[in-house]
């Protein structure tokens, strides 16, 4: 017999009872067997409520919330951020990933001044990292001039 439609890293407990053209006849008891757990699959959707906040002119702090736990598919482990400058067609995406599934906040730091950068997060657990958010934009704060004026008459 095949069950379709068991949820990821949830448990089940299996009875079974006959049926005939008469009726149904009693359950066996589920007490002997062992609870059956599903196997994990990564998180299927992303953090909600995902921005960011420049911090200086070389940190953004990016701020989120856990994505629904019936979506976790498992324990989250914790959170994939990955970003790159936007509009520069050789910009590719750097990650880091949090390693506490409570932190729901995370400094970038040294990043180049006044820049923009694109920003996406996911959920990850033991089975792998789950559904990237949509992206979301950022600048860092203006600095001061790193050199003097050329030209000035």
């Amino acid at each position: 017999m095949i069950v379709n439609g068991l949820r990821p890293a949830r448990y089940f407990q299996v009875m079974i009872s006959a049926v005939n053209s008469v009726g149904e006849g009693s359950s066996s008891d589920p007490k002997p067997m062992p609870p059956i757990r599903m196997p994990e699959q990564a998180p299927s959707s992303p953090p909600k409520g995902f921005y960011g906040t420049h911090r200086s002119n070389s940190s953004i702090m990016l701020l989120w919330q856990a994505p629904s736990e019936d979506t976790w598919n498992g324990d989250l482990r914790g959170y994939r951020i990955r970003y790159k400058l936007t509009n520069y067609p050789d910009s590719t995406y750097q990650s880091v990933d949090t390693i506490n599934p409570l932190v729901t906040t995370y400094e970038l730091t040294n990043l180049i001044i006044f820049q923009s950068y694109e920003f996406q997060i996911a959920a990850y657990n033991n089975e792998g990292v789950g559904v990237f958010s949509n992206t979301i934009e950022e600048r860092t704060m203006e600095g001061q001039p790193t050199r003097a004026p050329r030209n000035a008459k």
